[in-house]
Formats: structure tokens, sequence, C-alpha cells
């Protein structure tokens, strides 16, 4: 299945599949943008936890990860300490709720 999310002047298609992960089923949505590699972010189906969300490097500071996020139901997520994307989390309605070992616990509220 193919999507089209629009964004401003952002045109992104959109290729979903369930794989299974070792903490259950999960959808994984991978964007592009004109044929090519725009991202990937995965999001647990029994608790829309995100886990594997990356932005290609020529694509980042672009809106591209706030316009994914946005579009997505993912609520909670962890992140290494340090990471610059803590800043796009914020943006997107996400706070840091615990801090663990080198990762903070991030929801959507």
């Amino acid at each position: 299945m193919v999507k089209i999310i629009l964004g401003g002047l952002m045109m992104l298609q959109s290729k979903s599949k369930q794989i299974e992960t070792q903490d259950g089923a999960a959808i994984q949505y991978t964007y592009f943008e004109n044929g090519r590699f725009v991202g990937r972010i995965c999001i647990l189906i029994k608790n829309s936890f995100i886990f594997n969300f990356e932005i290609a490097p020529e694509f980042r500071n672009k809106g591209y990860g706030t316009q994914i996020l946005n579009s997505l139901n993912g609520k909670e997520l962890f992140v290494q300490k340090g990471n610059r994307a803590i800043n796009l989390y914020k943006r997107c309605g996400f706070q840091e709720i615990e801090e663990k070992d080198n990762f903070i616990r991030m929801r959507r509220i």
C-alpha cells in the first residue's frame, strides 16, 4: 500500500508492512520522495511504541522527520542522551518522563 503525505511542499510516498519483533508485531513505514529513500519508522502494534526511526542524512533538518512523526500515532520512545533528535521529539509533543542508564524515555502528551 502506498499513501501520499502532503505537508507544506513535501510529497512523500509511504510503504508499510507488518513485521515481527521480539516484542511483538509492528508496522514498518518506509518513506520515499521521487524514488529516493527519506526515512523509516517502526511502531509496535500493542502499545504504539516507536523504534528504529531514521531519516537519511540528506533529508535531515528539512522538516521530514517532523512530518513523519506528526502523521503517525506513536506514543512513546527511548532516545540516547545527547541525541540531537530530542529537540525534534519535543517539537512533536513528546516529553521526557524518565532517564535510565544512557537513555531518556519520552512520551507524547
